[in-house]
């Protein structure tokens, strides 16, 4: 090792035990907050560090803790839960520094990237119990109204009882972004307007598991598509400035109408029904 090496393993030996400590707070529940962000920002510097100075293997791996751990940052009483997962994490990134011949393309990262897509779930209902053992996966909120429901993000699933469905109920479901389950008997014609695309009505206990299962996953491609559009748009300025000097005017006329059709066409996926 050159000078270099040794003062990047000892720094990031210390930022995985930093990690460590942040982590463990957090699962006793002493200043979350600010335990979240110093795990988060150790996990970010030493991908940075490490892909700086050719350790790829462990920048990728932190690239994908950093990733998986920032899902949290909305919903750290789900993250209290999976700290586990995430200290064994910081074990295999010490085993990778160490030179260890680690695997961290099966089970593991496949795990991590389970763990983290978990999507959070509010529901607002007069029973704590109609929904036992359907939602056990899911981080779940309990709200006995509408109007306790704050986050309102667009990887929300709001799960609502057919007697806490009235006019104004009707009109606040209006103004929400996240994808809304309401479970009834019977909808009325104003509830099967198309102003309720994001509406996914239930008819029974048995169909709302099911119902679950497709919104997360739908929920989950939305979320790979934005990540993956965003990381496209990062390059695309670049690539545009080359075609452009090329003389390929018409590719970049033609990727930009297409760019256009795909937006487009995700919109109507993001508030079709099922």
């Amino acid at each position: 090792m050159n000078d270099f090496e040794d003062d990047f393993f000892i720094e990031a030996t210390e930022l995985l035990a930093e990690t460590e400590d942040a982590l463990m707070d957090i699962e006793s529940g002493k200043e979350v907050d600010e335990n979240f962000n110093r795990a988060y920002r150790n996990f970010h510097s030493l991908k940075g560090t490490s892909g700086m100075l050719g350790y790829t293997k462990l920048q990728e791996y932190t690239h994908i803790l950093e990733s998986s751990f920032e899902d949290y940052r909305e919903r750290k009483k789900a993250l209290a839960m999976n700290i586990d997962f995430f200290l064994k994490g910081v074990d295999v990134a010490r085993s990778i520094l160490n030179g260890e011949d680690v695997d961290v393309s099966g089970d593991f990262v496949s795990g991590l990237v389970k763990e983290s897509s978990m999507v959070p779930l509010f529901y607002v209902s007069t029973s704590s119990e109609k929904f036992k053992g359907l939602v056990d996966n899911y981080d779940v909120t309990l709200l006995s109204g509408l109007e306790e429901y704050k986050t309102n993000l667009k990887n929300e699933i709001l799960i609502i009882d057919e007697e806490l469905i009235n006019e104004k109920t009707q009109s606040d479901l209006k103004s929400l972004q996240c994808k809304v389950v309401v479970c009834i008997n019977d909808f009325s014609d104003e509830m099967n307007s198309t102003n309720y695309s994001k509406i996914h009505k239930t008819d029974c206990l048995a169909s709302v598991k099911n119902t679950l299962q497709i919104l997360e996953k739908q929920l989950i491609l939305e979320v790979l598509f934005d990540k993956t559009f965003t990381l496209f748009m990062y390059q695309y300025v670049d690539l545009e400035e080359f075609l452009i000097k090329k003389g390929k005017s018409e590719i970049v006329k033609n990727i930009k109408s297409q760019l256009s059709q795909i937006m487009v066409e995700k919109k109507k996926i993001s508030g079709d029904k099922l």
